[in-house]
């Protein structure tokens, strides 16, 4: 059966047009026959079921998949940098330095990843070469339709070798988009010229137009069902599909023409209504995204790194940090012009912050350790003091090694307890020591000021009036002074009485001042032993600069009586008040002489 030339036209004009609506579509014509597979959800699991699940797509060569190993990879580098940012904060909080090891899982990954790729690459070639061989075989047909058309004569009988020809060239696949437009034109203008041709009678015409209404009415159905599609990425897919089939359908009756096409692009504008709102939705949770990312970087870049001096302070702010970037994890991805910028100004601002940490500890663990040093040489020096009996020296010693202890800074937590340990038992057993010695000190004192009361009584009771009691006198400040230490609350009123009863029985007994006097500085001496050898050293070095100072003055004096001569009574009297002089001079000097060897003899 012939259809009528006309007729064949208008199928030409609606293939036309299916035509026009799928040139959009070619662009990605191989891009499509490689990912033709449904892309899956990608969990965040571990990077080991990410490994396997990526190792399982590569060995299947399930090339469809390519979204989801973009996710797999996203995934798995974001897991891999957690882990590799925990690393750091632990090693941060041990004080260590942190260095990368090499990690074979990520080695297995990116070959994984290549090898991916590589099939991806090579799917891609064949595809293209199919599409020139696809090519080739539809130049071949047009050259085929062309010889059918030059022929002209007998093109009715001719109709089965064009209707093969028209059937080879629907079963052939897709060919190149820099080709497709013009090829497409010129097999549509030697089918419209084959068909002027031809007389088709009224019997073919009516049964091919049935049956391409009943093929594109199928059609419909199959689009207005993906109109419910919960899948709209997939609807949208299988939409294209459908519109491919409508383009190899020949025309319908001319009444039914709009009526068929108006439905079918009806259910083709609800799907593509949809699938435009779903990616609307898409970007407009990418842009919140953006903002929440961009608020993170903000607040990770305004935290005042120079206000933290102290552990706390920096522990404070790396939680916070922490908390952030936990909320970073969740967020989704910003628009893709975006995501990677805005990830970058992330990690800079998070490195930042960290390398300065890392610093900040660096620098606290060098005046830990100074500190240590510091300290341990401090329980040295306590310890080298411990077994003195030098009370009062050494326990001021002490004191000022606790002063400068506390006034050291921190030491590593891990040598803390052990150094004050160590430091507080030295001072504490010198201490222990000293504090058993005054105990055993203060019963010798007890007794002592038992003997020096009745000493004192003994002096009180003295009769000046007895023979020898001068002799007595003195061997009674004698035996006093030989006793040791008084309890220091006694001392005072006890040295008082004491003197009171010498100064009464020396004024009794007429005893001339030299004598007092050193009586007096024996007195006086043993005073100052029971401070210990400081003070009898400060005393003698003051009545040796006495004595050099008496020397000097008699001489001067001695020196100067020679320039006298008595002839005048005023000035033999001069002569003799230098005289007087000099003799009360050389006394005092004697006098200071003995006492500096009582001193001596205190030494010995």
């Amino acid at each position: 059966m012939i259809m009528d030339s006309v007729e064949m036209k208008e199928n030409m004009l609606v293939d036309n047009t299916a035509n026009a609506e799928m040139e959009n579509n070619v662009m990605n014509e191989v891009e499509n026959e490689v990912t033709a597979t449904p892309a899956e959800t990608v969990e965040p699991i571990n990077r080991e079921g990410l490994l396997e699940k990526l190792r399982t797509i590569v060995e299947a060569q399930d090339l469809g998949q390519k979204v989801v190993v973009d996710n797999i990879r996203l995934n798995f580098y974001k897991l891999l940098n957690a882990e590799v940012e925990e690393a750091r904060r632990k090693a941060a909080e041990q004080e260590l330095e942190y260095v990368a090891q090499p990690d074979e899982m990520e080695v297995e990954f990116k070959q994984l990843l290549l090898t991916f790729k590589e099939l991806r690459a090579a799917k891609t070639a064949a595809v293209l070469k199919e599409m020139e061989q696809n090519l080739l075989r539809k130049q071949n047909i047009l050259e085929q339709l062309k010889a059918l058309i030059e022929e002209g004569a007998d093109a009715a009988n001719k109709f089965p070798q064009f209707r093969a020809l028209q059937q080879e060239w629907k079963e052939i696949g897709k060919i190149p988009e820099t080709n497709a437009k013009e090829i497409n034109k010129t097999f549509a203008t030697y089918r419209e010229q084959f068909y002027d041709l031809v007389e088709i009678s009224n019997e073919l015409r009516e049964y091919d137009f049935k049956k391409n209404l009943e093929a594109k009415t199928l059609l419909c159905e199959a689009a207005e069902q993906l109109t419910t599609r919960e899948d709209i990425v997939e609807a949208c897919r299988e939409l294209q599909l459908l519109h491919e089939q409508w383009q190899e359908i020949g025309p319908v009756a001319r009444e039914m023409k709009d009526v068929i096409w108006n439905r079918f692009k009806e259910a083709t504008a609800i799907v593509n209504k949809k699938h435009q709102a779903y990616f609307d939705q898409i970007h407009q949770k990418e842009e919140e995204n953006l903002q929440v990312k961009t608020i993170i970087c903000e607040r990770i870049e305004n935290i005042d790194i120079t206000a933290l001096t102290t552990f706390k302070q920096w522990e404070e702010a790396s939680q916070l940090i922490t908390t952030w970037q936990e909320e970073w994890r969740k967020t989704g991805f910003a628009p893709k012009k975006h995501n990677q910028s805005i990830y970058e100004r992330y990690r800079k601002a998070c490195d930042l912050f960290f390398e300065q940490k890392a610093n900040f500890y660096k620098q606290v663990k060098s005046e830990l350790t100074k500190n240590l040093e510091r300290k341990r040489s401090l329980c040295g020096e306590a310890e080298a003091l411990k077994d003195s009996t030098d009370w009062k020296s050494t326990g001021d010693k002490l004191v000022a090694l606790q002063k400068q202890w506390k006034e050291v800074g921190a030491v590593p937590h891990k040598y803390s307890d052990e150094l004050w340990k160590r430091f507080t038992a030295a001072c504490d057993y010198f201490f222990a020591q000293k504090k058993q010695n005054f105990a055993e000190q203060r019963k010798d004192e007890q007794a002592n000021l038992q003997k020096k009361r009745e000493i004192v009584a003994q002096i009180e009771a003295l009769n000046t009036e007895e023979k020898n009691a001068q002799e007595t006198l003195r061997k009674l400040i004698s035996d006093y002074n030989a006793v040791g230490f008084v309890p220091l609350k006694d001392k005072n009123k006890l040295q008082e009485q004491f003197k009171k009863a010498v100064d009464e029985k020396f004024d009794k007994l007429n005893v001339d001042a030299t004598h007092r006097r050193l009586d007096s500085f024996k007195i006086n001496l043993a005073d100052m032993e029971s401070k210990g050898e400081g003070k009898l050293v400060e005393e003698r070095k003051r009545l040796l600069r006495q004595y050099d100072k008496l020397k000097n003055d008699i001489a001067i004096s001695e020196n100067n009586i020679c320039f006298f001569s008595a002839k005048s009574k005023k000035a033999e009297k001069l002569l003799t008040d230098m005289e007087r002089k000099i003799t009360s001079l050389k006394e005092e000097l004697k006098l200071i002489e003995t006492k500096i060897n009582l001193i001596d003899e205190k030494f010995e």
